[in-house]
């Protein structure tokens, strides 16, 4: 993150170990374990187990970003700047494939809107039916902002309309 100048993201466990962390896995054998294995052990979490793990993981100070920080770093992901050619198309490929999130910030957007950056951190709130329909409205919000305003500057300055994000 030094070398990126983001600061405001401190990345302090390997995410195997933040996973089981979250899910209550205890005496995790190593980074590199067997994700048979890992799923072995996440089984054999129960109930009890994970809701406590959950408690603490919510009060846990590691692994932590301001969302102005976190802004930036996917920023600089999405502008080839953070990664190699390479490593930012994987990463923005496993982030397009992403199964969740289909109720948040896109939500409440038309099919290819474009791209937005927007960061909302949501911790326990006991609602995530709730959550979501909150970054779906703040993603909707800002396609409006743009969508409208570019527009409107765009026929002041060009006699045209163009709709898109900036």
């Amino acid at each position: 993150m030094s070398e990126l100048k983001v600061s405001g993201i401190s990345a302090d466990r390997p995410t195997v170990r933040l996973i089981a962390d979250y899910i209550g896995i205890k005496n995790l054998p190593g980074d590199d374990i067997p994700i048979v294995e890992f799923s072995r052990m996440a089984d054999m979490v129960n109930d009890s187990g994970r809701t406590a793990a959950l408690a603490v993981f919510a009060n846990d100070l590691r692994d932590t970003s301001t969302p102005e920080a976190m802004a930036l770093l996917l920023s600089k992901i999405w502008k080839r700047e953070a990664l190699s050619e390479k490593s930012s198309a994987l990463l923005l490929d496993i982030m397009y494939r992403c199964l969740t999130g289909d109720q948040r910030l896109k939500g409440m957007l038309p099919p290819n809107a474009g791209h937005l950056i927007a960061v909302a951190f949501v911790k326990e709130s006991g609602d995530a039916e709730k959550g979501e329909r909150a970054i779906a409205n703040i993603g909707r919000a800002a396609f409006d902002y743009f969508v409208f305003t570019a527009t409107a500057d765009s026929k002041r300055s060009t006699g045209s309309a163009r709709v898109g994000a900036r």
